[in-house]
């Protein structure tokens, strides 16, 4: 299947909050990895969505030049030519970009969705992540305001995480961070819905945490507690309602 329109990514997500299961996401850093998820999707007969990274995008436009955007550009073109020839229907996202990241990452990449909107084709990438977690929540919530404008704008769904995810990944080490950040209050995924709204200002994705990590640990180093996502969607449904 062809790369999903935004409205079909948007019936992704909504089968999937509405089936209780969750969308198996893959990072790519080279065409091989992308054609194996691809595989992989069709084999499993599961739609899906695969990821590329600021590193993964340095990867791809060669080491010495180290261009996200450009690399993210190139992945992102050859996916849209090789995937109708799978019967999976899999989104293109961005995965977690600091905020010093933003003006070399998302930024370019949703400018070359405005020109292709502009020629009358979707939006490059079906969505975005920032992960401004490790600034202050106001200041993480106020970019995601901003970049959420922009996304909407342009079909585009915005993730953001609130919380922070230990472990490294890329070239950020949250080996040693406060244990308590690892885990999202059900205030401040009420907040996120104050600052950012229901969906009537655009379609977002909140990336709250549970204790998660990033790669290899010692077992029982890792306390996952996902009764938080529980909670923290009650805390927002009761503020906004059951649709929020």
């Amino acid at each position: 299947m062809p790369i999903a329109t935004p409205e079909q990514y948007r019936e992704m997500l909504d089968a999937a909050r509405a089936g209780r299961y969750a969308l198996p996401a893959i990072n790519f850093t080279s065409s091989t990895a992308l054609l194996a998820a691809l595989e992989g999707f069709s084999e499993a007969e599961s739609d899906g969505i695969v990821q590329i990274s600021y590193g993964g995008g340095e990867f791809a436009s060669g080491q010495s030049h180290k261009d996200m955007a450009l690399g993210a550009h190139a992945l992102a073109e050859f996916a849209y030519v090789v995937a109708p020839q799978y019967p999976a229907t899999v989104a293109l996202h961005t995965d977690h970009c600091p905020p010093d990241r933003v003006d070399g990452f998302i930024r370019p990449l949703l400018e070359l969705s405005r020109e292709r909107r502009e020629r009358g084709e979707g939006p490059l990438f079906q969505s975005h992540m920032l992960d401004a977690s490790s600034i202050p929540m106001e200041e993480n919530l106020a970019l995601a305001a901003e970049l959420l404008e922009k996304c909407a704008a342009l079909d585009i769904v915005l993730e953001l995480e609130i919380g922070i995810v230990g472990g490294v990944e890329d070239a950020t080490d949250h080996e040693g961070v406060d244990r308590s950040k690892l885990y999202t209050s059900p205030d401040d995924m009420v907040r996120v819905s104050e600052v950012l709204g229901t969906f009537d200002r655009g379609r977002y994705l909140l990336a709250a945490v549970f204790g998660n990590v990033h790669g290899v640990y010692k077992p029982g180093a890792v306390k996952l507690d996902p009764t938080i996502l529980r909670d923290g969607q009650a805390a927002v449904a009761e503020r906004f309602g059951e649709d929020a």
